[in-house]
């Protein structure tokens, strides 16, 4: 989730590569599949093509023209007969295996979080109805807001009203971080979210809106709620650390099988090493 042009589709792209090349001896095996749920996605997408696609069922282009609306308006009318047509989802999705990793890309306007409960209601289907599913919302902000105080108070607005209209875990990404001076998100991520956002609003507030601006700092600050993961493409490391954070929420993985223990055998090991390794790694734990 995240604003238009925040980058969704690359983070899902970028998200399918980084645990396709993670395939391997030692590594938690993940089946990604993209699921489009924006009606007005114009292709080709940054990833392959979805595995399942809200288009087949309907577009923002066809309502524009089919009942002369604007383009938020086809959108919202897309996503609430998608609403009306959840059997159309729910056929599509259950052909996934258990423990597959779907990840849905979601169109960007503020009003379906915001104003209206379509999201809302999408959500508790995934949830609370037939599949069941484990569900972590995952919110991108672009790293250019974090230099620009304004623009991050808002951006952290929008991030917490989505917390709170979804009621899911949520997982809070700055996207293109290797676009922007590296020292200057490092120094910004170096503050616990309270700070950031209170020293944020202070730099935002000027003249007569400076009450509104602090006011607004001090409700984020005061509850700690916003915090925000840096994701750089090239680092393996911020790949790591969203991982972790989306699979602590969805429990990923808990209920994979211990693996088998190794065969030692010929390797010139001692029992004695193996036990003081054995050991480390318990207490690593």
């Amino acid at each position: 989730m995240g604003p238009a042009g925040v980058g969704k589709s690359t983070y899902c792209k970028l998200l399918q590569e980084h645990c396709a090349a993670q395939q391997g001896p030692g590594t938690q095996r993940r089946a990604v599949h993209i699921i489009n749920l924006d009606p007005a996605a114009e292709g080709p997408f940054a990833y392959a093509a979805p595995e399942v696609d809200v288009r087949e069922l309907i577009t923002a282009d066809d309502v524009m023209e089919m009942m002369d609306l604007g383009p938020n308006g086809a959108l919202v009318h897309c996503m609430e007969y998608l609403l009306e047509n959840l059997e159309w989802l729910e056929e599509r999705l259950e052909v996934f295996a258990e423990g597959d990793y779907l990840v849905f890309d979601c169109p960007g306007q503020v009003e379906l979080y915001s104003h209206i409960p379509v999201m809302k209601h999408l959500v508790d289907f995934l949830v609370k109805g037939p599949l069941s599913l484990s569900v972590c919302g995952i919110y991108l902000i672009d790293a250019h807001f974090m230099v620009d105080p304004s623009k991050f108070v808002a951006g952290a607005l929008l991030c917490l009203s989505t917390m709170i209209a979804l009621e899911v875990p949520q997982v809070n990404i700055i996207s293109k971080a290797d676009l922007v001076d590296k020292e200057e998100i490092e120094r910004v991520l170096d503050m616990d979210s309270a700070a950031m956002v209170a020293r944020m609003g202070h730099l935002a507030a000027h003249g007569r809106l400076q009450p509104l601006t602090h006011t607004i700092a001090a409700v984020v600050d005061d509850y700690t709620l916003v915090g925000f993961l840096p994701l750089d493409p090239n680092d393996e490391n911020s790949w790591d650390a969203i991982l972790a954070q989306a699979d602590m929420a969805l429990q990923f993985g808990e209920d994979l099988e211990p693996r088998e223990p190794r065969d030692d055998v010929g390797d010139g090991r001692t029992e004695d090493e193996d036990a003081m390794e054995d050991n480390d790694i318990q207490q690593s734990l």
